[in-house]
């Protein structure tokens, strides 16, 4: 058994079963209170885990147009670079391409 990590289910079931022991002995405690919110604390986080647990997919459809339009335009100024007098190389290309992409990203 490791203790790693967590079971979400078994933790909000034993906050279940300790929420109603104290009710029972200690009912107008702030005990009673404290064990009332913790078990609140540990559904909401439950559904919160299950939120973040779902592929977001228009960000994953977002990051691949972004990352093609990218590519595109390196090679359209590849493409559209003169041949003739000066001479660049593809490292130049590259080089000249990450500068570029990081801009982008540092400028949001």
């Amino acid at each position: 058994m490791s203790y790693r990590a967590l079971d979400a289910g078994a933790l909000v079931a034993t906050c279940t079963r300790l929420t109603a022991r104290i009710g029972e002995r200690f009912p107008s405690s702030g005990l009673s209170k404290v064990a009332r919110e913790l078990l609140g604390v540990a559904r909401e986080t439950t559904d919160r885990i299950e939120q973040i647990r779902r592929p977001r997919t228009a960000i994953r459809i977002g990051v691949g147009l972004l990352i093609m339009l990218m590519l595109a335009m390196v090679f359209g100024l590849a493409a559209s670079l003169p041949t003739g007098s000066t001479q660049i190389t593809w490292f130049d290309l590259l080089q000249a391409a990450e500068s570029a992409i990081n801009d982008v990203v540092f400028l949001g």
